[in-house]
C-alpha cells in the first residue's frame, strides 16, 4: 500500500516512518498521531514532507529544524508539533493492506482543520515482542528449518496466524491451535517443536548452541521416523 496515495484526501503535513515494538501484534499500521501520542517503544527511519500539499509550509520548516542534529535526525519535536484530532478519526488500529482503506479516508474523515499545529501521521511495522526477542525468534526459526531440510528432508509447519511469548518460549497458533513452540534463550540456542493438524507431533530439535544440534527428530503417525544426535551445525 501506498501510504502516500492513501493520505491524499487528507491535508496532511509529515508522514514519518518506522517501526514499533513489544505491542502485541505483527502488522503494518498508518495513524494520525495526537498530542502526547508519540509511542513508547517505536524509531524513525525515514520522513516525507508534504511540500507541494502543506498549508503551513513555515510551521513545518519550523518543526523540522530542531530535529536535525549533530547525532542524527531526532523526531520529538515533530511529535510535540502533532496537532489534536477527534477520537474518529484515530487510524491507529486500522491494519494497513485492505484494498479500500483509501476508499474509507475519503468518505469518512473530513479534511482536518489548519489549526496551527502540523498534521502527522506515522506508517509503522509492529513487532510483538522487544528486538531482542524477534531478532532471536527470527534466527533461531531459520536455523531449525534449515537443519530440518538440510539434515533430515523435512519442512516442518510454518504458518501461524497468532504468536505469543510464555517465559522463554514463543508459541505460535493457526486458528487457536498450537502449531509449533520455539525457544528464545539469552544465552543462545534453543528448543523447538512442532504439530501437526491432529495435534500428534511432527518434529523436535534441541540446539544447546549454534554449533551443535543435540537432537533432531521427525515423527510419522505418532511414530519416529527419522532421529540423529549430536549433529555439528555447519
Amino acid at each position: 500500500m501506498d501510504f502516500v496515495d492513501v493520505l491524499k484526501p487528507q491535508a496532511w503535513d509529515v508522514l514519518l516512518i518506522g517501526m514499533e515494538w513489544s505491542t502485541g501484534s505483527n502488522e503494518v499500521v498508518l495513524f494520525n498521531v495526537p498530542p502526547d501520542g508519540r509511542p513508547c517503544n517505536a524509531s524513525c527511519f525515514g520522513i516525507l514532507v508534504n511540500v507541494g500539499g502543506s498549508k503551513q509550509p513555515e510551521i513545518v520548516c519550523r518543526a523540522l529544524k530542531p530535529c536535525i542534529t549533530e547525532k542524527g535526525f531526532d523526531p520529538t519535536n515533530i511529535f510535540n508539533a502533532a496537532k489534536d484530532i477527534d477520537k474518529e478519526k484515530d487510524l491507529s488500529k486500522w491494519t494497513m493492506g485492505r484494498d479500500h482503506l483509501a476508499a474509507k479516508l475519503a468518505a469518512r474523515l473530513p479534511l482536518l482543520a489548519n489549526t496551527g499545529n502540523i498534521s502527522l501521521w506515522f506508517a509503522a511495522q509492529k513487532f510483538c515482542f522487544t528486538m531482542e526477542v524477534e531478532h532471536a525468534f527470527q534466527k533461531n526459526l531459520a536455523l531449525a528449518h534449515r537443519l530440518f531440510k538440510e539434515v533430515a528432508g523435512h519442512h516442518p509447519p510454518a504458518e501461524y496466524d497468532c504468536r505469543e511469548l510464555n517465559g522463554a518460549m514463543v508459541k505460535c497458533s493457526m486458528y487457536g491451535r498450537l502449531v509449533f513452540e520455539i525457544s528464545v534463550e539469552a544465552w543462545g540456542g534453543f528448543d523447538f517443536k512442532a504439530w501437526n493438524d491432529d495435534n500428534l507431533p511432527n518434529c523436535e530439535m534441541r540446539c544447546p548452541n549454534f554449533s551443535t544440534a543435540d537432537l533432531i527428530k521427525v515423527y510419522w503417525d505418532n511414530q519416529v521416523c527419522f532421529e540423529v544426535t549430536n549433529h555439528q551445525i555447519a
